[in-house]
C-alpha cells in the first residue's frame, strides 16, 4: 500500500489518539470503503485493535481483522471503535441513549479510544459524535435531496464538499468513489489503492443484519 507523505489528513490521523473521525455521504459513495482505506493508508490506524460495534459482517473480513462488540462499553483500551451506519444505533432523538454516549465521548481520551462512523445524514444521528472531542468531519458525495434534509451548520460544508470533489475529479480523472473532501484540512483526499480483500461482501457486510429486540449500542 502506497503511503501519501504529502496529505495534512494522513498525517493527523496517524498521531490522532483519540477522538472521532466521521465519514458522511449518501448511499453508495464508498464510505465503508474509504475508512477501511484509511486503516490501510495510516499506519497507526492499522496496527490498532479494531473493535466494531453490533456488526455482523466481520466473517467476510481477513481474519482477526477485528472482534466484535455488543456495547460501546466493551471496547478495549487504545482501540479504533467502528461503526458502521452509525444512526441505526444511535438515532437523533434517543435522549436516553444520548445520556449514555455523552458519558462515554468524555472518557474517550482516557482510553485512547479512536471512534470511526460512517453516516448517510447527521440529521438522523446523534450530534454528540460532532460536538464532543477531538472530531474530523470526511465528506463523501452527498445528493440534492439529503443536503436539503442535512443539519444547517453541516448542509453548507456539504455543497462545498460536492464541489471541490467534482472539480477534483475532473482536473485528475479520479473516480469519484476514491475521493473524499476533509474541510478542516481543506483537502481533497484521494485514496486510490482500497485494501485487496474489500469487495462486494465487505460493502454489503450489514446485508443479513437484524437488530435484537432490544438494542444494545449504548447499553
Amino acid at each position: 500500500m502506497r503511503i501519501r507523505d504529502d496529505s495534512p489528513t494522513l498525517e493527523y490521523l496517524d498521531g490522532m489518539g483519540y477522538g472521532i473521525v466521521s465519514i458522511l455521504g449518501s448511499g453508495k459513495t464508498f464510505k465503508s470503503g474509504t475508512m477501511y482505506s484509511l486503516f490501510e493508508y495510516v499506519p497507526s490506524l492499522k496496527s490498532r485493535p479494531k473493535a466494531f460495534l453490533r456488526f455482523s459482517g466481520l466473517p467476510f473480513f481477513p481474519e482477526g481483522y477485528g472482534y466484535a462488540i455488543d456495547s460501546i462499553w466493551d471496547a478495549e483500551p487504545d482501540s479504533l471503535l467502528v461503526i458502521e451506519d452509525a444512526n441505526r444505533l444511535f438515532p437523533s432523538r434517543a435522549s436516553g441513549r444520548t445520556a449514555d454516549l455523552q458519558e462515554f465521548l468524555g472518557i474517550i481520551s482516557h482510553k485512547d479510544i479512536l471512534v470511526f462512523l460512517t453516516v448517510q445524514n447527521t440529521a438522523n444521528t446523534d450530534m454528540a459524535f460532532f460536538r464532543d472531542q477531538d472530531s474530523i468531519l470526511i465528506h463523501k458525495r452527498m445528493s440534492p435531496t439529503a443536503i436539503s434534509y442535512e443539519r444547517p451548520e453541516i448542509a453548507g460544508s456539504c455543497l462545498d464538499a460536492n464541489a471541490y470533489m467534482s472539480d477534483f475529479c475532473g482536473n485528475t480523472g479520479a473516480d469519484w468513489h476514491l475521493v473524499s473532501f476533509v474541510p478542516r484540512f481543506h483537502e481533497c483526499l484521494w485514496l486510490d489503492r482500497p485494501p485487496e480483500w474489500y469487495g462486494w461482501k465487505q460493502s454489503h457486510a450489514l446485508r443479513d443484519y437484524r437488530p435484537s429486540e432490544k438494542v444494545k449500542g449504548a447499553d
